[in-house]
């Protein structure tokens, strides 16, 4: 008898939550929720505006939508292989019985592009809310913290992270996690959209915090991340561009077999539910990603120009103080000397075998071939180092250089200028305007006539050209990012969010860097040609 009384409560809490969800979750496809705009009109002319909230939640297609509280705007991210992505299934929580909800416009890619503003209204016979709708391709990321107005360079904050990835290939579309933010940069810390590095962190057994390693976008999985901001790039494409193009085409072209890169990825930041703008996500070069033995191998980064390496000879000390030595080693003393020897070595030598053992030579060519491609000016160049890592890494024994490239802000024709708009000149950079990086083991070996480097210059040279740096690759590798930045209608809203950053006309999109990255191309096929 007690189990038919409990069945039977049971039975009705069931059917009581199932009435209680039907008048308070609504559901429907996208399209028939639209009405013409007479319809609209006339819903607002008999109704008065509400003083409350009526809508408390919103999906698309299972997924809550993200929303600016600032202003009032709810974000709906496209998953590229929903068959129903521009008709999505739309549910929505009320705070009230009886309401009803409807959209003016149709989603397409046109709209989405010019970034046009869909409004949505709630109503029931004697009121009615209006909220704005945006449509993006690109995935969301959402940053909240109490604590946003202490975070700086230097100190940490609490954060929590939320993040929708809509790409065709993820598994996993929403990924959550805690962890740590600050502010990261050297000169574009005092830009008002801000860079940050994000540290993740999951509480484990005995409430104790350790780090949380996770693939976001489908990179590698970490605990460190970067946000890099691209304020001063009036295409927001270098860094970018750059730093992806080193990952696919030569980050694995090593005798360590380790991937000497790394990636970023393209989204959308919110912070604290306010809508910031166009962001590129992506992980630091560090010592787990080279594979680095602490024992036996020193990572360095080099973050100032000197004339410390080509001076080396003339000074009894190695003047370290532009650099940064990366990994914890156990002998510091004989890292800095490791790499001072090197430096001598280019400097010294006049044994040729010496200088293809002191260098990963596969790397080395890819690296002063992409210099030359890329046009960084505040990397390498000449005789003189800046934002390169330098790692001494073991190989049969032996001290063996890897080069790996970082920080591509200042490359393909823009350059830094103290006195210019965001410390920026943007095409100032001529095509025929060479970096040319001399101060490796190639500029020693040409200056010993060896012949077989001008060999395996030119062979590899020609192998990149016909992959990954040729023409169609990259016009496709454009197209892709132009579509990203430009077609997500991101780039109308990051220009809307930060109208003194730097920004080229929208309707040129990525024209003139494709103009400009083929003629540097075209440019460095007569520099190669007639210098190997």
């Amino acid at each position: 008898m007690n189990r038919k009384i409990i069945l039977i409560c049971i039975i009705i809490v069931l059917l009581f939550l199932t009435f209680f969800i039907c008048l308070y979750y609504n559901s429907c496809n996208y399209e028939d929720l639209i009405v013409d705009e007479e319809t609209w009109n006339r819903i607002i002319s008999e109704r008065t505006i509400s003083d409350t909230n009526l809508i408390t939640s919103i999906k698309f297609n299972d997924y809550e939508l993200l929303y600016d509280n600032i202003n009032c705007t709810y974000y709906y991210s496209l998953i590229e292989s929903a068959s129903n992505k521009y008709n999505p299934n739309v549910r929505y929580k009320t705070n009230k019985k009886d309401l009803k909800l409807v959209i003016n416009k149709k989603i397409n890619d046109q709209s989405i592009a010019n970034n046009d503003c869909i409004n949505v209204m709630l109503y029931n016979d004697t009121e009615f809310s209006i909220y704005a709708l945006r449509c993006t391709t690109l995935p969301l990321l959402n940053i909240n913290s109490s604590d946003i107005d202490k975070i700086s360079n230097e100190n940490d904050v609490d954060m929590n992270l939320y993040l929708f990835d809509n790409r065709k290939s993820t598994a996993k579309r929403v990924t959550k996690s805690a962890g740590k933010m600050h502010i990261r940069g050297a000169i574009t810390k005092i830009f008002p959209k801000k860079g940050y590095k994000l540290s993740l962190k999951t509480e484990s057994l005995g409430n104790n915090t350790r780090s949380n390693h996770l693939s976001l976008l489908g990179m590698r999985k970490d605990d460190d991340w970067i946000l890099y901001a691209a304020y001063n790039d009036q295409e927001k494409i270098r860094n970018v561009f750059a730093t992806n193009l080193w990952y696919e085409s030569c980050a694995k072209n090593n005798m360590f077999g380790i991937s000497n890169g790394n990636e970023f990825k393209f989204v959308e930041l919110f912070l604290n539910n306010e809508y910031w703008g166009l962001y590129a996500l992506g992980y630091r070069i560090d010592e787990k990603q080279l594979n680095i033995d602490n024992d036996s191998e020193y990572m360095f980064k080099k973050i100032q120009y000197d004339e410390s390496e080509i001076n080396i000879l003339d000074k009894k000390e190695f003047d370290t103080s532009n650099y940064e030595l990366v990994n914890n080693v156990k002998d510091e003393k004989k890292a800095w000397t490791s790499l001072k020897n090197y430096y001598i070595s280019l400097l010294e030598s006049k044994d040729i075998n010496e200088l293809y053992n002191i260098s990963d030579i596969n790397n080395l060519i890819d690296y002063y071939l992409f210099e030359e491609i890329i046009q960084g000016n505040d990397n390498p160049k000449e005789m003189y180092l800046k934002n390169v890592f330098v790692t001494i890494k073991n190989f049969n024994n032996k001290n063996v250089i890897l080069y790996t490239p970082w920080d591509y802000d200042m490359c393909l024709g823009n350059i830094y200028n103290s006195n210019a708009k965001n410390f920026t000149l943007p095409y100032y950079v001529k095509i025929d305007e060479n970096i040319d990086f001399r101060f490796n083991a190639i500029g020693s070996l040409k200056k010993l006539n060896d012949t077989k480097i001008n060999d395996l210059v030119k062979n590899r040279y020609k192998e990149l050209r016909n992959t990954y740096w040729s023409e169609e690759h990259l016009e496709d590798l454009i197209s892709t990012y132009s579509k990203q930045i430009y077609d997500s209608g991101a780039f109308n809203r990051d220009n809307n969010k930060w109208n003194d950053a730097s920004f080229n006309e929208e309707n040129i999109k990525l024209t003139e860097f494709k103009e400009y990255v083929f003629d540097r191309l075209k440019y460095t096929d007569e520099f190669i040609n007639s210098n190997f």
